[in-house]
């Protein structure tokens, strides 16, 4: 059976539930759209959309620290 270190979910639901048992280890499944994740031993990571969060993830890179 293939396994994962870790799993990112962004839309939650039955896709969280269909891809976590590929996790090696429970605790590396992490969601941003379902909360019911910590059911399945996952963690959930708050999304903070507010003005400043949105606005230093536009500058980011910054055009100082990339390089080509």
């Amino acid at each position: 059976m293939v396994s994962f270190d870790g799993i990112v979910d962004l839309v939650g639901g039955i896709s969280l539930r269909t891809v976590a048992p590929l996790a090696k280890d429970p605790r590396n499944v992490i969601a941003v759209g379902d909360m019911s994740v910590p059911d399945i031993g996952g963690r959930f990571v708050d999304r903070r959309l507010d003005r400043e969060n949105l606005e230093r993830a536009a500058g980011w890179p910054s055009t100082e620290s990339s390089h080509p």
